[in-house]
């Protein structure tokens, strides 16, 4: 399939909303599509600057062959042409107009171009397909329940609302015991005005005290919520039940689409769960207890609080604690250049292929299984086309365009 100019992103709303479903049941069939040609790798690149790219924030395909990448050490955008390797910088490194510091994404906009977020000065950055600047809108992180370190900019409707993912607080007052955090997806108008339309339960944790302060560990195979967002609407899967449910801006429901639950959980990856967990916290702790240098009094006392969660009661709590007895249906959503929803199956424990179902909602069904190499990060699609994030064994991040094809 030729790559097609990607669609103004409204469309797949209208798309959306003529796929009204009661839930619609997932289905299982659908041709099953694997990696096949490559079309581009970053480290083949001619261009020192996209060669030598060490961290991918994100990355998009745009029509024509294009791809936007970009680079979080360096704060800055990348246009490729993936066909002539021509390389056009977008914005860069500094506080003015169209520059950067610490940046999240490029994701879509609803009116095709693509955004940043940058949260250490509070501001989303639009800019149309060409790269061309559009808009810079400032926003104020403490203004939102969870503060600049968990709020998360995830989508521009077409009037230019920004949409947040507004979590809980690093740390939040709650009693002992069980919990779900609370989400809301808040739109922020161009004059400041915020509204909440859609809320959904975050990640299933468990409080506890101890020696003085508290933790709030993950649940073994808790439960959370994952979204996207599709033109003027806000998709939020429950990873319990595997449901997707489209939010509009008045905060109603348009459509749902069930991708089905996820699978038991064995005993075996119930262990190799654990295993991960406690070593993973012990890798934590050893990198939070080096010394902070001449670090700022509140981010000592942040660092702090966090060696204070990685402690012998963490480790004990995931030997021992009941996990559930389903794993989630969903590790994360989202939707590609041509308004399908690609939903990515939670892999248990010891599983080494990612596993996506793509969801047309044009023909209100699950058209393709998408099975990807291991360690390749879905960033983007368009026809049968693949951006990927691929990550080395020093940590090095570079990224890779590819065709999907079914077997022969």
């Amino acid at each position: 399939m030729p790559i097609r100019p990607a669609p103004l992103l409204p469309a797949i709303g209208l798309l959306l909303l003529a796929a009204q479903a009661s839930p619609a049941l997932a289905q299982t069939g659908g041709v099953t599509l694997h990696p096949a040609e490559i079309l581009f790798k970053s480290v083949n690149s001619p261009h020192e600057d996209v060669s030598t790219v060490w961290r991918i924030s994100g990355g998009l395909l745009l029509d024509s062959g294009r791809i936007v990448l970009g680079d979080s050490r360096g704060a800055q955008l990348f246009l490729i042409d993936i066909e002539s390797d021509e390389v056009q910088p977008v914005g860069r490194s500094g506080e003015g107009p169209g520059e950067f510091q610490r940046i999240r994404g490029p994701r879509r906009t609803a009116m095709g171009g693509f955004f940043v977020d940058d949260f250490m000065t509070g501001r989303v950055t639009v800019f149309a397909a060409d790269g061309s600047l559009l808009n810079t809108v400032g926003y104020n992180p403490t203004a939102f329940r969870s503060g600049p370190f968990v709020l998360r900019a995830i989508g521009v409707h077409s009037d230019g609302a920004i949409v947040f993912r507004d979590g809980e607080p690093l740390f939040s007052e709650r009693p002992d015991g069980p919990y779900r955090e609370e989400i809301g997806y808040v739109a922020m108008t161009a004059d400041g005005e915020s509204a909440t339309i859609a809320r959904a339960d975050g990640m299933e944790k468990e409080r506890r005290n101890h020696d003085g302060g508290f933790s709030s560990f993950d649940k073994p195979f808790s439960y959370s919520a994952v979204e996207a967002v599709a033109g003027d609407l806000v998709l939020v899967a429950d990873t319990e039940t595997g449901i997707l449910s489209a939010w509009d801006r008045a905060g109603e429901v348009t459509t749902t689409f069930d991708f089905g639950p996820g699978e038991e959980v064995t005993r075996e990856a119930d262990r190799l769960w654990r295993e991960e967990k406690i070593e993973g916290t012990s890798e934590r702790n050893r990198a939070l207890a080096q010394p902070q240098g001449n670090a700022p009094p509140e981010l000592a006392a942040l660092m702090g609080g966090l060696r204070g969660m990685g402690s012998d009661a963490e480790r004990e709590y995931y030997r021992n604690a009941e996990g559930n007895a389903r794993a989630p249906a969903l590790s994360r959503i989202l939707v590609d250049g041509d308004g399908r929803v690609w939903a990515e199956r939670f892999a248990l424990p010891g599983a080494t292929t990612p596993v996506w179902q793509r969801w047309n909602p044009g023909e209100g069904r699950i058209d393709a299984t998408i099975e990807l190499f291991p360690n390749h990060y879905l960033l983007d699609a368009l026809g049968d086309r693949v951006l990927l994030r691929t990550t080395d064994t020093l940590g090095g991040q570079s990224a890779v365009v590819m065709t999907v094809r079914a077997a022969r």
